[in-house]
């Protein structure tokens, strides 16, 4: 998971019990707008899903940042 991470520029965080409190799954995968708006929430975590998200919108991952376009 963390070399698809730095290969897109996504950020992997530490698993806290803070996060459960809030409702997020634990080894979940989620990919958020700019707006933070939820996009994408995947509980298996499998990095495919945002290969598979993108593509069934014809959007691709870019840049040094991992910035979608």
């Amino acid at each position: 998971m963390a070399n698809d991470c730095n290969r897109s520029g996504a950020r992997l965080f530490a698993w806290r019990p803070q996060h459960e409190l809030a409702g997020i799954a634990r080894n979940a995968l989620y990919l958020l707008r700019p707006d933070t708006y939820v996009a994408l929430a995947d509980a298996s975590g499998a990095p495919d899903a945002v290969d598979r998200y993108c593509a069934a919108r014809g959007l691709r991952l870019s840049g040094p940042n991992g910035r979608l376009s």
